[in-house]
This record gives C-alpha cells, sequence and structure tokens, in this order.
C-alpha cells in the first residue's frame, strides 16, 4: 500500500510539474505574440519581423499561427519589401487555407501581383477567392477587379468569361454592373459596337445612383465616338439631371454634357449650364473656367475668351488651354503674340506625354501666325523646330518647301535657292515638288542669276511637264533667251567692232553690224534700234533688207516700254515680210513666229481671225512651215481661242494627218477634243481623249485624264481609274487630298455610298489630326456635311445629325448653314424630337429673316397629327392662324380640313372645304391640294367602312388628278375596299400594279407586305420571298421592316435554306438589337448550324452563348449542347448534358425543356441499348402526360424498346 501511495504522489507531482510548465510555455507565447503585434502597431516593422520569425519558428502549429504569419507579412508590406512580403502572404493560403487570414491573404497576394505589372496573375489570384471561400461578400469585388485586369492586359476573352459568370451567379450586384461596363468597352475595342450599345443600355436601366451616372458618362463616350451626338447628350441630359452634387460623377457629367452642347451649337444652353455652378472644386475649376472660354470663342467674343483661358491658365497651365489661348490671341489679330504661344507650347519641354500631331499643328500655328505678323525669321525658325523634332516625317517634305518659300516671301532669295534647289532630288515624290523648282527658279531670277534660273525652268519643264507653272516657266525661258542669256565670244565681237568704229569709213554697213551686235548678243534692243535709226539716217532708202526690218520688229516687240501702237507698227512690219516676195524662207518662218506671238494681244475677234487667215494661206501657199508643223500649231491655237467650229476640226485633220510624229500632233489632238466638247459632242472628244491620256506629252496626258475624269459618259470605275493615274504618275499636280475627295464625289454620284463614306471620313480624319477637339476643328475645309449626307441616305439618322452639327461648327459653314439645319429638320421630323425641331426652326428662321417659329409651329402640328393625336394636330392648327397671322393660309386651312377628314368628320370637313373652294376659288393649286382632299376623305370613308363612297373618292383621285403623288396611295386604298367587298382577285391585281410602277412610294412596302402574306399562304414561296425581300431592301426606316425580318427568316428555315435563314438573322440581331427576341435568333443560329451537320461549331456556338443565357434562354443553350453530343451519336455525354436541364429550367416556364430532356434521354438510353432506364424514364412520362402528345409519344417509344427487349430474349 506503502507504494502504491508512493506512486500516486509521484505521479502528482509529475502531472503539477507539467501543468505548471504548460501554463508558462502558454503565458510565454501569448506574451510573444502580444509584443508582437504592439511592435506592428507601433510600426516598428523590423524588430516586428524578426518578433514574428521567431514566435513561428517556436510555435509553428499554434492556433495563431495564421495571424503572425499574415503580420509577418504585413509587416514587410509596411517596410516595402514586397518579395518577401509576397512570399509570407502565399504561405498563408498554403499552409493555412481555412484560416479567416487566408481570405484577406489572397487579396493582398493579387495586389502585389498587380502593382507589380503581372496581370494576369494578378486576375488569377483574385479569382481564387471563390474556391476558397465560396461564401465570401468580397468575390463580387474580386472578380471585377479581374475582369478589369484581364481587360487592361487584353485578355478580352477571359474578361468575358468571367463577365458571363458573375453576372450569372450576382445578377444584381453593383460590381456586376461595373464589370458590364469593361464589356461593353471590350465590345467597342472589337467592333461590336451593337453589342456594346446594348451592354450599356442594360447597365444604365438596371441601376440608380453613382453607377448609373457613371454607366450614362461612359455610354455618352461611347456614342460620341460613334459619332451618335444626339442619344450622347440625352443620355447626358438624363444623368446630369439625376446626379447630385454631392455624387463623384456630377462635375464629369457637366463637363461633358456641356461639351456635347457646344458640338450642337447651342452655346446659350451651355453658357445658362455653367453659370449655375456658384462653386467649384479645384480638381474641376480648370475645366469649368476652359469651357466658359470656348463658349465665348465660339460666339466671337475673343477677348473675354481671352480672359477665361487666362485665368484658367493661372489654375493649370495644360497644353490644351495654352493652344486655344494661341487661337484666340490669332482671332484677336496678334499674330505675333499667337506665334509665341503656338511655339511656346509645342516646343516646351517636356515633349514626351504629348500628342505629336498635335504639336505639330502647334508649330506650324506658329508658323502662319509669324509670317501674318511679318515676323518670316520667327516663322522660319518655327518651321526648323518642326524637321528637328520630327526628323524623317512624312510631312517633311511639306515643311520643307514651307522654310524656302518664307525664305523666298522675306526677300531673302539666296537662301530660298538654297533650301529649293535640291528638293525634288531629297524628296523625289513631293506634292510641292514643282513648287520648289519653280520657286528656286524665280530666286535665281530675283538675284539676276539667269543662268541658275534658266536650268530650274527647264528642269520643270522637262520633269514636271503637268504643272500649273509650266506655261510661266516657258515664257521666263523665252524672256531669259531673248533678253539676258548671251553668248561666250561676246569680248572677240566687241572689240573687232570698236576697232571698226576708228577705221572704218562705211558707217552705214557699222551701223548695222552694232544693230546686229545688240540685237543677237547684247539683247538690248533698245541700242539696237538706235543703231538702226543712224543706219537709216545715213543711207536714205532703207537698204537694210528683210533682216533689219525683222531686227526693227522683233526689237519693237521685246521692249518693255512697247505699247499696243508700238505692238502694231511691228506687225506690220512683220506683214511686210511674210508678203515679200523677195524675202527668204526662213526670215518670213520668224516673222510668222513673232507676228502669231502678238496677235491677239493686239487685235481680237473678226480682226483677229482676218489676220489669221491671211497669214496662214501665205504659209500654206509658200510651203513656210517645217515638218512639225509648228506655225501652223501656233495658227491653230489661236484660232480656236476665237472659233470652237467643226470647220476648225477638218483644217487641223487636213495638215496634221500626215504629221502623228511631229512634237505638235498630241496638243493638236486636244485642241480638236476641246471643239467637240465645246460643241456638245462628248462623245467623240471623250474618245480622241482616251488615246491622249497616253500621251507623251504630260501636260496633254494630266489634262486628258482630268477632263475625262469629269466626263458624264464615262463609267464611274473608269473615272477612278483615271484619278488612280494622276495620282500615280502626276503627284506634283494634284494632292492627295484632292484626288480622294473627287473619288468620293464620284463614288457617292453613283450610288456607291459606303465607298465614298470611307473616303469621305478618311479624309476628315486626316483634317482632325493634330486638332484640340471636334469643337476646335478651325480648318478652312471640312467633310462633315458629305459625311452627313450620306448617313442620311443609309438612313442612320444620329450619325447625319452629327456630323451635320460638325459641320456648321466650321468656320466656312455660313455658306451651306440654311441647306443644313433643312437636313436638320428633316431628321427631327423622323425622331419625333419636337424640341430640337423647334430649336432648329428658329434658328433657319433667324437667318432667312421669317417669322420666328412658323414653320417649326407647322413642322409640330404634323408631327402630332402623324403620331394620331389629331385634336391636338388641329388646335395646334388654329393656333398657327392667329398666332402668326401667314400671309397665305391655304396651307394651314387645308392641313385642318384634312385633320378633321383623319378624324372622321366627314359632314365637318364637307363644309370647310366647300368654304375653302369658295374663298380661293381659282387661287389655289388644286393639283396640289385637291388630290389631298380626296384622299383624306376616302380614307376616312374607308375605316367607316363605307366602301362605296371610299371606292368614288379613290377613283375620282386617279381619274382628275393621274399624274399626283398621291396616286400610289389612292390605288392601295382602291385595292384594300375590292378586297373587304370580297373582290380579292382584283385587289391583288392593282397591289400588284403599285409595286411594279411605284416601287419606291412608302405605300409599297404595305403592299408587299400584303402580298407576301397572300403567297404565303398560296404556298408560293418563292413569290412571298420576293415580295418580303423588297421591303428589306427598302431604303428608308419602317415600321413593317421588323415583322418582315421575322417572317422571311421562318420561310427560309422553313424550306431548308439554312445559310440565307442565317444570314439574314444576324442582319436582324444587328438593325433590332434590342428586341427581346434577339437572344431566341442567336439561339436559332446554332439550329443552323446542327441542321447544316457542322456539330463542333454548333457545339463551341452553344456553350458560348449558354454565359450569357437567363432563365429559359439558360435551359434553351443546355438543352441544345445536350442535342448536339446525342447528333454526334456520344450518346453518354448526351445523356449528362440533358440531365443538367431540369437544374436549369423554371417551373413556371411555357417551354418544356425539362420534360423534352427526360425524353430524350430516354432515347440516348435506347441507342445505349440501356432498354431498363430507357422505360424507367418513359413509364414516368406516359404515366404524368396520358392525355397529351407528349404521353402519346413515349407509349409509342415504350412499345418500340419493348419489341427490341423481346426480340434480344429470343
Amino acid at each position: 500500500m506503502e507504494l502504491i501511495r508512493m506512486n500516486k504522489t509521484l505521479f502528482v507531482c509529475i502531472y503539477f510539474i507539467f501543468l505548471v510548465n504548460t501554463a508558462f510555455s502558454q503565458s510565454d507565447e501569448s506574451s510573444n505574440l502580444s509584443y508582437g503585434m504592439k511592435l506592428y502597431n507601433d510600426k516598428i516593422y523590423d524588430v516586428a519581423v524578426t518578433q514574428f520569425k521567431t514566435y513561428m519558428e517556436q510555435y509553428a502549429s499554434s492556433v495563431s499561427a495564421p495571424k503572425v504569419q499574415f503580420f509577418l507579412a504585413e509587416s514587410y508590406l509596411a517596410m516595402d519589401d514586397k518579395e518577401n512580403a509576397l512570399k509570407n502572404y502565399q504561405k498563408v493560403i498554403l499552409d493555412y487555407p481555412k484560416s479567416e487570414y487566408c481570405e484577406a491573404s489572397i487579396i493582398k497576394t493579387a495586389d502585389l501581383y498587380k502593382g507589380n505589372g503581372e496581370t494576369e496573375k494578378a486576375a488569377r489570384y483574385y479569382l481564387q477567392l471563390k474556391n476558397y471561400f465560396p461564401s465570401s461578400s468580397q468575390i463580387p469585388e474580386s472578380y471585377y477587379k479581374a475582369i478589369k485586369l484581364f481587360s487592361e492586359g487584353g485578355m478580352f476573352e477571359n474578361a468575358k468569361e468571367n463577365a458571363a459568370l458573375l453576372n450569372k451567379s450576382y445578377p444584381k450586384n453593383n460590381f456586376t454592373k461595373l464589370s458590364m461596363l469593361i464589356l461593353a468597352d471590350i465590345y467597342e475595342k472589337e467592333n461590336q459596337s451593337k453589342l456594346a450599345d446594348r451592354t450599356y443600355f442594360e447597365v444604365i436601366r438596371s441601376t440608380s445612383g453613382g453607377i448609373k451616372a457613371e454607366a450614362g458618362l461612359k455610354y455618352a463616350g461611347f456614342l460620341l465616338r460613334q459619332n451618335d451626338l444626339s442619344n450622347a447628350k440625352r443620355i447626358l441630359k438624363e444623368a446630369f439631371s439625376e446626379a447630385g452634387k454631392k455624387d463623384n460623377n456630377y462635375h464629369p457629367i457637366l463637363i461633358k454634357y456641356t461639351e456635347t452642347l457646344l458640338l450642337s451649337n447651342n452655346y446659350s444652353e451651355a453658357a445658362k449650364l455653367l453659370e449655375n455652378e456658384k462653386t467649384v472644386p479645384d480638381a474641376y475649376k480648370t475645366q469649368i473656367l476652359e469651357l466658359k472660354g470656348d463658349i465665348e470663342y465660339f460666339k466671337g467674343n475673343y477677348a473675354i475668351a481671352l480672359s477665361a483661358f487666362d485665368e484658367a491658365i493661372n489654375v493649370s497651365a495644360d497644353f490644351d488651354l495654352v493652344f486655344k489661348k494661341a487661337h484666340t490671341l490669332s482671332s484677336l489679330k496678334e499674330y505675333d503674340k499667337a506665334g509665341d504661344f503656338f511655339f511656346n507650347a509645342a516646343a516646351g519641354d517636356p515633349l514626351s506625354g504629348r500628342d505629336p500631331e498635335k504639336i505639330k499643328t502647334a508649330l506650324i500655328n506658329s508658323s502662319e501666325n509669324y509670317f501674318s505678323a511679318k515676323s518670316f525669321d520667327k516663322g522660319i525658325l518655327a518651321l526648323k523646330k518642326y524637321l528637328e523634332i520630327f526628323p524623317g516625317d512624312q510631312n517633311s517634305h511639306r515643311i520643307s518647301f514651307m522654310i524656302g518659300r518664307s525664305y523666298y516671301d522675306s526677300g531673302k532669295y539666296a537662301s530660298a535657292y538654297e533650301i529649293l534647289k535640291n528638293h525634288y532630288l531629297d524628296y523625289p515624290m513631293s506634292e510641292y515638288i514643282d513648287d520648289a523648282v519653280f520657286t528656286a527658279a524665280e530666286s535665281a531670277f530675283k538675284q539676276q542669276s539667269w543662268e541658275k534660273a534658266y536650268e530650274q525652268y527647264d528642269l520643270l519643264i522637262k520633269m514636271y511637264g503637268a504643272s500649273e507653272f509650266k506655261a510661266l516657266s516657258e515664257s521666263r525661258m523665252k524672256f531669259l533667251t531673248e533678253n539676258r542669256i548671251r553668248n561666250s565670244d561676246l569680248v572677240d565681237k566687241l572689240a573687232d567692232l570698236s576697232s571698226r568704229s576708228a577705221t572704218d569709213d562705211n558707217r552705214a554697213k557699222l551701223f548695222l553690224d552694232w544693230s546686229k551686235f545688240y540685237f543677237y548678243d547684247m539683247k538690248d534692243y533698245a541700242k539696237s534700234g538706235e543703231f538702226l535709226n543712224k543706219y537709216s539716217q545715213v543711207v536714205k532708202d532703207d537698204e537694210s533688207g528683210t533682216e533689219g526690218r525683222y531686227i526693227r520688229a522683233v526689237s519693237m516687240i521685246r521692249l518693255k516700254s512697247a505699247e499696243k501702237n508700238e505692238l502694231k507698227q511691228a506687225s506690220e512690219l512683220l506683214r511686210g515680210i511674210i508678203s515679200d516676195p523677195n524675202a527668204q524662207k526662213n526670215w518670213k518662218f520668224k516673222a510668222c513666229t513673232e507676228l502669231f506671238s502678238i496677235s491677239d494681244k493686239i487685235y481680237e475677234g473678226t480682226e483677229l481671225g482676218f489676220l489669221l487667215g491671211e497669214v496662214m494661206e501665205v504659209i500654206q501657199k509658200e510651203q513656210l512651215d517645217d515638218p512639225d508643223g509648228t506655225l501652223s500649231y501656233k495658227y491653230f491655237v489661236l484660232k480656236a481661242k476665237i472659233s470652237k467650229t467643226a470647220d476648225l476640226v477638218q483644217k487641223i485633220n487636213t495638215v496634221f494627218k500626215s504629221k502623228t510624229a511631229s512634237v505638235y500632233f498630241d496638243e493638236t489632238e486636244m485642241i480638236k477634243a476641246e471643239i467637240y466638247r465645246a460643241s456638245g459632242d462628248v462623245i467623240n472628244s471623250d474618245e480622241l481623249l482616251r488615246n491622249l491620256k497616253r500621251s507623251g506629252s504630260s501636260a496633254v496626258s494630266f489634262k486628258a485624264l482630268n477632263i475625262l475624269s469629269n466626263s458624264p459618259n464615262e463609267k464611274a470605275a473608269d473615272k477612278i481609274a483615271h484619278l488612280t493615274d494622276i495620282e500615280k504618275n502626276f503627284f506634283y499636280a494634284s494632292t492627295h487630298s484632292d484626288i480622294t475627295e473627287r473619288k468620293a464625289n464620284i463614288y457617292s454620284a453613283d450610288g456607291k455610298s459606303e465607298k465614298a463614306l470611307v473616303l469621305y471620313l478618311d479624309l476628315q480624319k486626316e483634317l482632325e489630326k493634330g486638332i484640340i477637339s471636334s469643337a476646335w476643328n478651325l480648318n478652312s475645309r471640312d467633310f462633315s456635311k458629305n459625311i452627313a449626307d450620306i448617313y442620311l441616305k443609309l438612313n442612320d439618322l444620329g450619325k447625319a445629325e452629327t456630323f451635320y452639327q460638325k459641320a456648321l461648327l466650321n468656320k466656312n459653314a455660313n455658306l451651306d448653314r440654311q441647306s443644313i439645319l433643312q437636313k436638320l429638320s428633316e431628321i427631327y421630323k423622323s425622331q419625333n424630337n419636337k424640341t430640337a425641331l423647334e430649336d432648329n426652326f428658329k434658328a433657319m428662321s433667324a437667318i432667312s429673316g421669317g417669322s420666328s417659329g412658323y414653320e417649326a409651329a407647322v413642322a409640330l402640328a404634323d408631327i402630332e397629327l402623324e403620331k394620331g393625336n389629331v385634336t391636338k394636330a388641329i388646335t395646334e392648327y388654329e393656333e398657327i392662324l392667329t398666332k402668326f397671322k401667314p400671309d397665305d393660309r391655304k396651307e394651314v386651312e387645308a392641313k385642318i380640313i384634312n385633320a378633321n377628314y383623319a378624324k372622321e368628320y366627314v359632314t365637318q370637313a364637307d363644309n370647310m372645304l366647300k368654304e375653302f373652294q369658295k374663298k380661293y376659288k381659282d387661287n389655289y393649286d388644286k393639283d396640289k391640294y385637291e388630290p389631298q382632299f380626296y384622299l383624306n376623305k376616302s380614307n376616312a370613308f374607308l375605316k367607316l367602312n363605307d366602301y362605296d363612297k371610299a371606292l368614288k373618292g379613290y377613283k375620282a383621285l386617279i381619274s382628275d388628278y393621274p399624274k399626283s403623288v398621291l396616286v400610289p396611295k389612292a390605288l392601295y386604298g382602291q385595292a384594300v375596299c375590292l378586297y373587304n367587298i370580297g373582290k380579292k382577285d382584283e385587289a391583288f391585281e392593282i397591289w400588284k400594279t403599285i409595286v411594279d410602277k411605284y416601287p419606291d412610294d412608302d405605300i409599297a412596302v404595305e403592299t408587299n407586305y400584303h402580298l407576301g402574306a397572300i403567297y404565303n399562304n398560296r404556298e408560293e414561296f418563292d413569290k412571298a420571298i420576293e415580295s418580303f425581300q423588297k421591303i428589306i431592301k427598302y431604303p428608308k426606316d419602317h415600321n413593317l421592316k421588323k415583322n418582315t425580318y421575322k417572317n422571311i427568316i421562318d420561310l427560309y428555315l422553313k424550306l431548308g435554306f439554312n445559310d440565307a435563314g442565317g444570314k439574314l438573322i444576324r442582319e436582324y440581331i444587328s438593325n433590332y438589337p434590342d428586341e427581346d427576341d434577339v437572344f431566341q435568333k442567336r439561339i436559332e443560329i446554332g439550329n443552323i448550324y446542327q441542321r447544316n451537320e457542322e456539330y463542333d461549331t454548333a457545339l463551341d456556338y452553344f456553350k458560348r452563348l449558354l454565359y450569357e443565357a437567363k432563365g429559359d434562354d439558360e435551359a434553351a443553350c443546355q438543352f441544345f449542347i445536350a442535342e448536339t453530343y446525342m447528333l454526334m451519336k456520344n450518346y453518354r455525354q448526351a445523356i449528362t448534358e440533358f440531365l443538367k436541364v431540369k437544374y436549369l429550367s423554371k417551373t413556371d416556364s411555357p417551354f418544356e425543356w425539362k420534360l423534352t430532356s427526360v425524353y430524350k434521354t430516354a432515347l440516348c438510353y435506347e441507342e445505349l441499348n440501356e432498354f431498363d432506364k430507357a422505360l424507367e424514364l418513359l413509364d414516368q412520362i406516359a404515366k404524368d402526360h396520358a392525355a397529351d402528345s407528349y404521353g402519346k409519344q413515349a407509349k409509342k417509344i415504350i412499345e418500340r424498346i419493348q419489341e427490341k427487349k423481346s426480340v434480344l430474349k429470343d
């Protein structure tokens, strides 16, 4: 017993020691943790790291280990040791995945990878949160962060996939909505603008508050990039009205909304909007002041604008702000200051981060302003700065030419020559090449460097024969040859004549030789004339002969002081030589040449014609011409100036028919082409020009191509080819933008609107390079109106409106302002945009001087009538007559009568009509008004089911006014009446007449719709399709188009035209993206892949569609995935996929996806010979649906399977 007692005592002692040690150990662990946390909280991170590491070495299995590991990572992060922080966060995730600190560690790890620029790793870690903590409240935010990173990294498919998963799991979460905004941005980048638009719209529709405001801001930005100004303005207006001043997006929305008002030329409303902002946060002060400056600038208040820009610059000297200030100074004609601001904005440091195009524009604007201020040196410095900053820029050739030209304009001809003389070598494809060569020649000419000038002129003529400077260069060369460039042996000749002057007694011959010396060698025609006069005084009878007379005549011509009378004297001398029977042919040839050169300066009309005929007669009679026909060519050039007749063509043919090798042959052919054209014979003219476009003469070829490219008889494709030839071979004679514009005009006139649009958009994009914003496009040229016209033709009203508004911003818009506003009115009428329409009509009235608002009021009342608000329309028409008191009341009174018919007040309308006819008698346009009355009255009877009276009215309109534009509508009404009284065949024939005879009338759309339905009922499917296609191809919008698409799609699929059906489904989705059945149509595309046995494509398509699907659509997609596997005979996988359907299908769904999936599953088991499983499923269907088709079909399959089983048993 004693031994037992001793053992017990020993055990108690040992246990007591254990308890004491444990208590001390726990106390030590706790104090270590507390000490570490105290160090961390006191921000003594380096010691905290040591403490936490020691703790982890001693107590790695402690329940507090996850916390310590996490704060060890936090301490490293606080010390900016991201590498060790990352390792320890990841250790928490790996070692303690169920710890409360794991969730934060996952997010912190993702944040660190994001900070390191490892986008994909960061995104993957954010997505890990849902796997570790599936019920975490931070999952939507982590999804959003991952999606944002995928998008920023260009991993769009990953972003879209996770956005779809997030939307499916958390459809109403705010982070889901923010992710949808990212998704919309991705769609835009992928050029899926319809999807982007729909996504933005869905977010705005399903949110409120700050997210809705942010969505509105982003959606408006998207719409502006899509050139949909009208809807962008509408969205911003709605967002602005909903956003409170405390909303973070309030001021960004205010700024963007004001910018859209500026783009809409609505300066007053924009100013009013900003006036209400009394307190503006510092972050937005600069932008608000800048907008105030914008408003004043565009209102023409440049001084006030300058003050606003200065105030904004004092807050923040933004590049664009300085740019705007410089423009404002230029508008105030303070050109030197403007040049300084442009230059300093562009050339200042640092240049990085700025738009290079804006810097280029600033330097060019700087130089232009300096030149306007006559500060040529500063302007040249700006251009040199351009070349310094942008060496090898594509515009270097232009800048180099501008520098040379600026030197020329400032009188520094030597510098201009040095810059420009080698331009053609440095920039062989420069469009300024001929300008550069000519300016170099002119610079040398100004310096009296005659040989250098001659060399450059000669270079231009030989290399750039189509240049506009060719004729002037030829004239300059002629002048230099005749007046300035002398022979090299002048010294010897002068010495000989000087020696003879001292010794020669034959004074007459000496004076004659001196005269020849000054004429031929010195080009001094005054001196030559003086010596010739001395000769005449010595020799009483002038024996100088033909040469002397020639010298005297030509000297008179060459002298600058030669007046018309002197030229006449010269011409008489030359005519004398030509008619002199003793004169040699070579002198007569020269005399003819000189006489042709001055004849149109002395004579005109009949007198000139007589002279030319006289000379030509001698030329032909005495055969004075050379083999090239030089004199004949000169004669024809002059003759064509005064007479472009057929007999001249005959004369040209007579002379040049045998001179096809002549250097003038092509030029004379061109004269013939011009004569034909002048007489209206374009066909023969074009035939000649088609040969001449390949002429060896650049000038002739260029001219022929130009004329042909504008010829009404040339095909559009040929015109384009001609312009391409010009651009390729005569790049110096016509700019790339000019050629592009002409091509666009040709495509537009030829009905190829899309091709024209692409070119116009390219031109506009090039013009807008380097501008501050669309509102600040101060270019003199602008293609916005051309672009808008095409969008209007294509019925893209939003973009049409945007570009018309842009066109109004252009400084030259006043020329077209009235027509642009008229087009905008058409758009606003189509959109039923009453506010915009009223404002627009007021603007038109202000320009035209008309009574303000009258046109708007009439148009607005018309809209109410079209909308069916007849009573309101009548009231508005009556108010117009009272308020505006128009001089001509007929139009509005007629509208009131027709509105009463529309209201089915036939008796009242009849009485008003009688008063109208009595009042105006024959003083109104019956062809205009009477058909309207007939039609509206007949329509009223048709609505009242009084078919006899309706028919009578329709027939009267057709009979009395057969040329009226309302005849198609009368025919349509007549057909409806006949159809309703049982005369369906007659109605059918009239409807066919309408679509054949009046295909462009809008009533043809309704008629084709009826015909399509009739043909479809008769099972004449080809004709039905043809009728429906005419509706789809109708160029304008129509409310029947949408249903027509559905009808024709159903027909195509019914007839097995799967590809055609798929094409139309895609068109339908593109044109009507917001329709409720769009997703169903997308599913049908997958069904088409199934029918075409493109199973892999179908499978991939349905799986992608499943991510976007909701509700019944989700069940449908899953069903078709399963069915596709079944069609591929992969029955086991099909069964797996069919079973998923029941978890997706709603119990209250009108679609039996669940039941059908069970049925199809049974069929798969049957194919796998697993008959018992199939029968189990089918028995349940037969039991639950005994009375309907599902149950009956199930029973048939059951019988079939049982028969198979019995066969197998036997």
